[in-house]
């Protein structure tokens, strides 16, 4: 690929693409012209590539290896139990068989048109509702794969049923719908989504488990291959991944074994869902595997806390100026599809390269790591007790104005912090409510908020701020539960 910068999209086949569908059916007739509006906001944006995905657990777009969204369609009967998912799958239905239109076959063609990149993205191992005895998410799959014992057990807790890609069932019923599906479409790339998700493998007592992926990723390049020659073009194969190449290995996912044989052509880095981590060592990625290319990605929950955390147009700059710094090649935005709020309108044309993200203004969220394998430790540096602490913020660029936000528990004092930035002494706090809206509050309820303007000498052509706290003589040692730096 290494085509510099942009944006790449992820859109999701629940939670934007059905509901889009069915608004569509109900208005009566429907033309291939009707569904272009899932598409075209994207055009003449930073958008570069739009990541449309056909399978969670069951198949959205027609399939013979996995139940599809019309045989859901007409499912009355799942697991003993009486079931209608009419409602929900009822626009794909009619689409297909009342006015002969593959709505996904027209996406992926008005992409090429309106000059982006068509990628067809496929959840791995998506396990929602593991405790329902029905799900309208479920394909027969699920239940052949839970009598024969192919899922990796009660062990991983809400991920138990995930699929266990040790068996060579597993393996080849993924095989199977990629080649299905490639030959069905012409996209420009296959994306492997293992970010729903990366347990697949019981690893805590197969630690060699990686072996068993790099097989099924040679298994899947091979097939990708052979749909090559129909189609008459390269289809290239990005892999979504969690942050730590290290972690991928006890996860299963042999980083240096799949890009030694050129297996991947791009590899996401991204969190899985409750946080965007604003730590990813993307350097360390674009260092190790220069020959791959490396997008680091964002998903919309920035720093999760019940329902509201939604990643503004600032704090996704932020993101994707420290990353891009790094070397990062443009940035992957999860669950900011279209339509949405109206941040999402402000983010595409902002947040493709530095030069954009970092014109208007950004916020830099210190948040943490949302998943890690057993055995290794979280990066999570909130909460962080004052007192002989250091952390970093890469802020991506230069900037001549910078305030910095810092959130303490209801028990601690900001008279009590002693703070460096960059060597210099930081003082001045005022009190702050932000003056956002509240989802985009990213602190702990009840969090006392402090500003400050830096001194310039602290961030004068410096990328990154290397806060060091410490105690005020007389004073018990302050609680630090939320970080963040603005530039302006």
């Amino acid at each position: 690929m290494k085509s510099k910068n942009g944006i790449m999209i992820n859109i999701d086949c629940c939670t934007s693409i059905n509901p889009f569908i069915n608004a569509l059916a109900n208005r009566g007739a429907v033309t291939e012209e009707d569904l272009y509006p899932m598409v075209d906001p994207y055009a003449d944006t930073q958008v570069t590539d739009l990541f449309i995905n056909t399978f969670a657990q069951y198949s959205n777009t027609p399939s013979k290896v996995f139940s599809d969204a019309i045989a859901k369609y007409l499912q009355k009967e799942e697991n003993g139990e009486a079931v209608d998912y009419t409602e929900w799958n009822h626009g794909i239905y009619i689409l297909h068989t009342k006015f002969g239109i593959d709505p996904f076959e027209v996406w992926f063609r008005r992409t090429f048109e309106k000059g982006m990149r068509p990628w067809l993205s496929v959840r791995m191992n998506d396990c929602h509702f593991p405790d329902a005895k029905t799900s309208l998410l479920r394909s027969d799959f699920f239940y052949e794969a839970k009598e024969k014992g192919y899922m990796i057990g009660n062990e991983y807790g809400y991920h138990r049923c995930c699929l266990n890609y040790k068996y060579r069932e597993v393996r080849q019923k993924f095989l199977d719908y990629i080649r299905e599906q490639l030959e069905r479409y012409d996209v420009y790339g296959l994306e492997l989504d293992f970010q729903r998700e990366i347990y697949c493998f019981d690893y805590i007592h197969e630690p060699d488990c990686h072996r068993h992926m790099t097989e099924f990723l040679r298994d899947a390049k091979a097939r990708v291959k052979e749909c090559e020659k129909k189609w008459g073009h390269p289809i290239k194969i990005a892999i979504r991944l969690m942050r730590d190449i290290e972690q991928n290995k006890a996860f299963g996912f042999d980083v240096y074994a799949m890009t030694a044989e050129h297996l991947v052509d791009t590899i996401v880095v991204t969190p899985r869902f409750s946080t965007s981590d604003s730590n990813m060592p993307i350097s360390e990625w674009v260092e190790a595997f220069p020959d791959t290319d490396i997008v680091a990605g964002v998903e919309t929950c920035i720093n999760r806390i019940g329902d509201k955390s939604w990643g503004s147009p600032e704090v996704v700059r932020g993101f994707a100026a420290a990353y891009m710094s790094e070397g990062s090649n443009g940035i992957y935005l999860y669950n900011y599809f279209w339509p949405q709020k109206d941040r999402i309108a402000e983010i595409y044309p902002t947040c493709g390269n530095i030069e954009t993200a970092t014109r208007y203004p950004r916020r830099h969220v210190v948040t943490y790591q949302d998943i890690a394998p057993v055995g290794y430790e979280r990066w999570k540096p909130l909460p962080l007790i004052a007192q002989n602490a250091e952390i970093s913020i890469n802020i991506g660029v230069p900037s001549k104005t910078v305030s910095l936000v810092i959130g303490l528990d209801s028990e601690s004092s900001i008279d009590a912090v002693d703070l460096e930035v960059n060597g210099v002494s930081v003082e001045a706090w005022s009190e702050t409510c932000r003056g956002y809206e509240e989802n985009e509050i990213y602190a702990p309820d009840g969090t006392q908020l402090y500003i400050t303007s830096l001194p310039e000498e602290a961030i004068d052509g410096e990328r990154s701020l290397a806060l060091s706290f410490d105690v005020k003589t007389g004073h018990k040692a302050a609680m630090i539960v939320y970080i963040e730096a603005d530039t302006y």
